[in-house]
C-alpha cells in the first residue's frame, strides 16, 4: 500500500505559520493551451478558488484543523459561490466533518488584492467576516493610490477599518506594523 500523499506539504506548518496561496501559471503547456485563462486577467482566480476547494474536499483541514491559508482577490470568487457550494457538496462531501463553508470561514483569510469594489468587498465581509480580511494592494497589477482612495471612502467604523488595514495581518502573521497611521 502506498503512503497517503497530501495535496500540499504541511511538514513545517504550525498554527502560527499561515500559507499564502498565490495564483500563478501552472505550466508552459497550460499557458499555451489556455492563453488568457492562465493569466492574472481571470484564470488565476478560478484556479486558486478551485485549489482551495480541493484542499477542503481532500480532508486536509480535518487532518490539520489549525492550518491557515491566505488567498487573495477578496476570496477568488468563493464568497459569491459559497451558498451554492454548500448546497451541492452537502450531497457529495459526506466524509467531511463540517460543511464546506465552515472550513472557508475557519481556515482561510482573504486579501483585497486589487479588488477595490464595494459590492464584492461587502460580500467577502459577509462570507468570511471582518476578522478574515486583509488590506492588500496587488502591486504591480494594481495602483497604491487607487487602493488607498477606495479604502478611505468605505463606510466602516474606525475599529473595523484598522482591523482590516493592519490588525488582522498583525494577528495572523504575528507581526507588529508599528504605530498605526490613519487611512
Amino acid at each position: 500500500m502506498r503512503p497517503r500523499r497530501d495535496s500540499t506539504s504541511l511538514s513545517t506548518c504550525t498554527p502560527a505559520c499561515p500559507l499564502n496561496r498565490w495564483p500563478t501559471c501552472t505550466t508552459r503547456a497550460c499557458a499555451r493551451s489556455w492563453g488568457w485563462y492562465s493569466r492574472p486577467d481571470y484564470g488565476w482566480h478560478c484556479e486558486t478558488s478551485l485549489h482551495a476547494l480541493r484542499l477542503i474536499v481532500a480532508g486536509v483541514f480535518d487532518r490539520w484543523p489549525g492550518l491557515k491559508i491566505i488567498i487573495g482577490h477578496l476570496g477568488e470568487g468563493i464568497p459569491f459561490h459559497l451558498g451554492r457550494i454548500d448546497d451541492m457538496f452537502a450531497r457529495h462531501a459526506d466524509r467531511l466533518a463540517k460543511p464546506v463553508s465552515v472550513y472557508f470561514r475557519h481556515n482561510f483569510w482573504v486579501t483585497t488584492s486589487g479588488y477595490f469594489f464595494d459590492g464584492p468587498f461587502q460580500l467577502a465581509r459577509e462570507a468570511f467576516g471582518d476578522d478574515r480580511i486583509i488590506l492588500f494592494v496587488d502591486y504591480p497589477f494594481s495602483d497604491n493610490k487607487r487602493a488607498t482612495d477606495w479604502f478611505q471612502q468605505l463606510d466602516l467604523p474606525n475599529e473595523i477599518r484598522e482591523q482590516i488595514a493592519y490588525g488582522t495581518a498583525e494577528a495572523l502573521l504575528g507581526i507588529t506594523t508599528g504605530e498605526a497611521r490613519p487611512l
